[in-house]
């Protein structure tokens, strides 16, 4: 699925959207909407890129927010992947609220 580009490449070269398209074609896609984010572009341009299952608007936050507001990435985990959400189940036969899927210490 995913070409091999070297390390050289990816600093020279200027990639396409049908470059882009070819990482994410096959993956299930979150996407967060921050107000200070440092480029604000039209919510149509991420649902281009795959299968969107997942949008949050936040309140706060820049492009940072994952260490600004911790809890709202914790929310937006938890809900992207938990029971209900567009990526829940997404490995077969694991879907995190099993016994034998809890970490072991």
């Amino acid at each position: 699925m995913h070409t091999a580009v070297s390390k050289d490449d990816v600093h020279s070269r200027i990639f396409t959207y049908d470059d882009l398209l070819g990482y994410t074609r096959d993956v299930k896609l979150g996407l967060t909407y921050n107000p200070k984010e440092l480029d604000i572009v039209p919510k149509v341009w991420g649902r281009t890129l795959g299968d969107v299952v997942y949008e949050a608007e936040n309140e706060r936050g820049g492009h940072f927010y994952a260490h600004e507001y911790p809890d709202l990435l914790a929310r937006d985990v938890k809900t992207m992947f938990g029971k209900g959400g567009g990526a829940y189940g997404l490995i077969a036969g694991k879907d995190g609220y099993g016994n034998s899927d809890r970490a072991r210490l």
